[in-house]
């Protein structure tokens, strides 16, 4: 199968199994962003470490094997659209986080509940919290520089957050 006709079997499968991340080669997962955006991230212990997200590109895609560069000879791409596997995108797991903010804030707002995570996310532009809501179109997400967010603050962010989605997609 092409690169292109893979990635629309992806998006298909994602969206009749929304709140979900399609298992795919490499122990990763894909989910949609934003509606058509097409991501994956690493899974560890059976949950997607969505805070280390990456678009995914024709740079990984072998054309010869018609399959992913970690999956020699494409046997794993294959089963992943004829044995479709689905994990749960948005589990929150208090171990799992690294602020007892987030852990409070999460709490606070039920965020198991209503489909949201809260992670943090450390790159080059600094350090963020990131709300994740899954829906039936993909996952959206809000992002907020940690140096600047306090609890309340966060917590806001989340209650507003969760209020807009579920009004877009009521």
């Amino acid at each position: 199968m092409t690169y292109d006709r893979t990635l629309e079997a992806y998006r298909s499968l994602l969206r009749a199994n929304p709140g979900h991340g399609l298992v795919i080669p490499g122990d990763c997962v894909a989910f949609l962003l934003d509606s058509d955006q097409l991501y994956a991230c690493q899974v560890q212990d059976g949950r997607p470490l969505l805070a280390w997200m990456f678009p995914v590109t024709a740079e990984a895609w072998d054309e010869d094997d018609e399959a992913w560069l970690s999956d020699p000879g494409g046997l794993e791409t294959a089963d992943a659209l004829n044995d479709p596997q689905f994990v749960p995108l948005l589990v929150w797991d208090r171990e799992t986080l690294e602020s007892e903010t987030v852990a409070a804030v999460a709490a606070k707002v039920g965020t198991s509940d209503q489909g949201v995570a809260i992670t943090i996310e450390r790159n080059n532009e600094g350090t963020f919290y990131v709300i994740w809501k899954a829906t039936a179109q993909g996952v959206k997400r809000h992002r907020l520089h940690a140096g600047s967010t306090d609890a309340r603050r966060l917590e806001a962010h989340a209650r507003g957050f969760i209020e807009q989605i579920n009004q877009q997609h009521a």
